[in-house]
């Protein structure tokens, strides 16, 4: 998965949308296999969900995507909680240029590491654009 592309006009127009529908700010957003994701402003993610997330309800059934919301934070912790949300973690901890994911159970380990990895790149694709650092898992 690929981020920090060109925005195209598909794109330009499911941001527009979000936007109009939330009344939330995009930060940034893109297309993952069939869902698309926006990063949204801190303190937006609350208005761009909805109301028992009707507004994502919504919105999944009028794009015929699925779609994720993370809130941007300045903080790398905050923003690896809420880009792992609903998993959790034990323990977020930065060490030199790496943010080490404490995860004692081995469930939710596999979850937040994804098949083949996939959870664990995606995180590491926003870490390396927004904060220039990686996540490792312990």
């Amino acid at each position: 998965m690929m981020l920090g592309g060109k925005l195209d006009q598909k794109l330009i127009g499911y941001i527009t949308t979000f936007e109009n529908f939330t009344r939330a700010r995009v930060k940034d957003a893109f297309v993952a296999d069939d869902s698309i994701v926006f990063i949204v402003e801190s303190g937006d993610a609350g208005k761009a969900i909805g109301r028992r997330g009707m507004n994502i309800k919504r919105l999944s059934s009028l794009l015929k995507k699925k779609i994720k919301v993370i809130e941007l934070s300045t903080k790398v912790e905050d923003f690896v909680k809420n880009v792992l949300d609903p998993l959790r973690v034990d323990g977020i901890e930065m060490k030199e240029n790496n943010i080490v994911l404490s995860v004692k159970e081995m469930g939710m380990k596999g979850k937040v590491i994804g098949r083949n990895g996939k959870n664990l790149h995606f995180l590491n694709s926003l870490l390396e654009k927004y904060f220039h650092c990686k996540a490792v898992v312990a």
